[in-house]
């Protein structure tokens, strides 16, 4: 039979090692009220699992230096994946301590057969080198509608990977588990955990790429509403009316604002072709037509996430995906456009870019993995 308290002090002592990233065994027993024997005993289990180590001897408070103890980060490692971007897929594999070890980011097709494949070289470079067992898990942070339950995407606006067992194949190639998070939660999580959400038990963030969507951590833990979708603004109907380089019929969040469509409507303006370095750097450099057009997709976001701040009442808005490349102005004209005429509610709420920008998300899915080993959940 399991001894379900044993398992209860094991994550209160793990996460107290974590949350110091350094304390000794009769700090331990302190802060928890577990017995010294007892605080030994689930020391000596961690360690042999490899989960904390000893790292050297700390201050003394009158008699023997206290051995310190941290989490062991060339042992048990993590995968995040972000599937979701427009124009390539990214990766990380983190330690435990949510430290990145490796990044890797390859292009795509977006058809079924290519993600799949795509992702499987993503995951063999980023395990490269490491023994079996090191690596506890992976999480995709996807786009569209999850069930959590089934570990299936079930609806994609963007991505054909709807209905695909996309975490079963994986999961029967690497005999590791393969989660699914949403996108915008994952990224949500990561600043919770490490960015600039940490001082907050209450915020909304937001990214945008191929689509746009909202994480939402409501007392410190995400918020995924009745069936998993909470934060699906992307289908938001948008009133005000688009820049006259705009061709596309949609008046959806994301049709208005994703990366393709700013592209396009940079490249109208400009009478030539153009990618997306190009529209940053004329961005950057000030170009009249280029400024005009993200002025707008600022004023398009800031209506949305003023309707939601005033919705849900979070501390804090953290813009997310490609926001934080914009540099100050673009902060600024979202910022005069979401507190325009704001309501009492949503003039308390503070707006920062991402600590992450583009690769919050990976972090995230790393991070989510991350919490279920250190639960020992993996």
């Amino acid at each position: 039979m399991i001894d379900k308290s044993n398992i209860r002090n094991r994550r209160q002592v793990l996460r107290l090692i974590r949350n110091k990233g350094g304390i000794s065994r009769a700090e331990i027993s302190k802060l928890t009220g577990l017995t010294r024997p007892t605080v030994s005993m689930i020391v000596r289990e961690l360690s042999d699992e490899s989960f904390i180590t000893e790292t050297g001897k700390g201050e003394s408070s009158g008699g023997k230096r206290p051995i310190m103890l941290t989490l062991r980060n060339d042992r048990l490692y993590a995968v995040g994946i972000d599937l979701a971007d427009e124009f390539s897929i990214r990766g990380v594999l983190c330690g435990i301590d949510g430290h990145i070890v490796r990044r890797v980011e390859f292009g795509y097709e977006n058809n079924f057969e290519n993600i799949l494949q795509t992702t499987a070289m993503l995951i063999e470079s980023l395990n490269e080198g490491l023994g079996a067992g090191q690596v506890r898990g992976i999480c995709i942070a996807a786009s569209g509608l999850i069930d959590f339950v089934n570990n299936e995407i079930l609806h994609s606006h963007n991505f054909d990977t709807a209905g695909r067992n996309l975490t079963g194949l994986l999961q029967n190639r690497f005999n590791i588990p393969v989660l699914l998070e949403n996108r915008p939660n994952a990224a949500a999580f990561a600043e919770k955990q490490l960015g600039c959400g940490k001082k907050f038990k209450h915020l909304v963030y937001m990214t945008s790429g191929r689509g746009v969507g909202a994480g939402i951590i409501c007392d410190g833990r995400i918020f995924r509403g009745s069936s998993g979708a909470a934060g699906e603004i992307g289908r938001m109907r948008i009133s005000l009316e688009p820049e006259p380089e705009y061709q596309g019929e949609s008046r959806h969040l994301e049709d208005l604002s994703r990366d393709s469509t700013l592209i396009a409507m940079v490249g109208a303006a400009k009478g030539r072709t153009v990618n997306y370095s190009d529209v940053l750097e004329l961005y950057r450099q000030g170009d009249v037509d280029v400024v005009r057009i993200f002025r707008k997709n600022a004023q398009f976001l800031a209506g949305a996430l003023q309707i939601v701040a005033n919705v849900l009442n979070p501390e804090a808005i953290i813009l997310g995906g490609r926001a934080s490349e914009l540099g100050e102005r673009y902060l600024k004209d979202f910022k005069e456009e979401f507190y325009r005429g704001s309501s009492e509610i949503s003039t308390r709420t503070q707006v920062f870019y991402s600590e992450f920008g583009r690769g919050g998300v990976a972090l995230g899915g790393a991070m989510m993995i991350v919490d279920q080993i250190l639960n020992l959940n993996l």
